[in-house]
């Protein structure tokens, strides 16, 4: 780490020392260090992508879910065509309860990543809350059977059955089962 932080010192107008920083300092474990270096290398340069998208990350780790919303929106105006912000984008308005921006978001990233497990999985947990275990498993299934490379909509369908049937209530399609305020799902 001396070498990087030598570089940082040494290069006060480039983003990435810090944000390399930063990245090791939250795989150590360090967050508030990791924050810090995420916005030293935001102060060098407000559009590092790479540096919205970390920041986001540990806001929401640690419950700041806004302000982890605001910076991957940020981020997704820098560059759009990343999946993987959409993809956080997705996870947040699903904390938010926003189901129309999850489900969004997901399909978004699944329209140019059939295989992508997160997206699929994303969209599953907001059709579930928004339309119940039984519509939900259906929309799934249904959209990995008309496309054989959509591996995460397959994982997904097979997820969704299974929480179908260990949820307590949930055998031989009861009504209960069908009534996704009933805890089903």
């Amino acid at each position: 780490m001396p070498a990087l932080e030598a570089a940082a010192q040494a290069l006060p107008g480039h983003a990435e020392p810090p944000f390399r920083l930063g990245t090791i300092a939250g795989l150590r474990g360090e967050v508030a260090r990791a924050e810090a270096y995420f916005h030293a290398a935001l102060a060098r340069d407000p559009q590092h992508v790479p540096a919205l998208a970390a920041l986001a990350a540990l806001e929401e780790e640690a419950g700041r879910i806004d302000s982890a919303a605001a910076r991957i929106a940020q981020a997704r105006l820098l560059d759009p065509q990343e999946p993987e912000l959409e993809v956080a984008a997705a996870r947040l308005a699903l904390r938010l309860n926003d189901l129309p921006a999850a489900i969004a978001n997901a399909e978004a990233v699944l329209a140019s990543r059939p295989a992508h497990a997160g997206a699929a999985r994303l969209l599953a947990r907001a059709l579930l809350r928004r339309d119940g275990s039984e519509a939900a498993l259906v929309d799934v299934a249904t959209r990995a059977a008309a496309d054989p490379s959509a591996a995460g909509l397959a994982v997904a369908a097979a997820e969704l059955a299974r929480r179908r049937r260990a949820a307590p209530g949930c055998a031989g399609g009861t009504p209960r089962c069908r009534d996704a305020g009933a805890g089903c799902g």
